[in-house]
């Protein structure tokens, strides 16, 4: 995958203050204004967006400078490839922009030590059955 040059990522920044300046108002964006904004928190250039999810460069450009509204295609292609995108949040500006907000592992440390046994044993559960899950879809994908 390429990565972003120096002038994109002063791009990218730029455009996710300019955006965040309003961030409690998203529902005054437009669903053009929220992929835009997606796609710079996932640090990525239309060209490597548009790979990712396996829709022409020109199409993004398109729908980021308005010309055109993403197809149903091309929604269904984000929601598949980026499953932490709320996509409710992408169409209608509803709700948070990710389902669910990623934290370090020192903040886990901590948060586990907190727990009583039954609450680790839980925990410890839940982090087995993600990985089975993970393997299975793996396995799944390459078959």
């Amino acid at each position: 995958m390429e990565k972003m040059n120096d002038v994109d990522f002063k791009d990218t920044i730029e455009n996710v203050e300019i955006y965040f300046k309003n961030k409690d108002d998203h529902m005054k964006m437009t669903i053009k204004d929220r992929m835009i904004l997606f796609r710079l928190s996932e640090n990525l250039n239309q060209l490597n967006f548009s790979k990712k999810i396996n829709i022409s460069r020109s199409t993004i450009c398109e729908i980021e400078n308005g010309k055109n509204f993403p197809s149903t295609s091309c929604l269904i292609a984000i929601a598949k490839t980026f499953d932490n995108l709320n996509i409710e949040w992408l169409i209608t500006g509803n709700g948070k922009m990710l389902k669910y907000e990623f934290i370090d592992s020192t903040e886990i440390f901590e948060l586990i030590q907190t727990c009583n046994n039954k609450q680790r044993q839980e925990v410890h559960k839940m982090i087995k059955d993600k990985i089975y899950i993970d393997k299975l879809d793996e396995i799944n994908q390459l078959s």
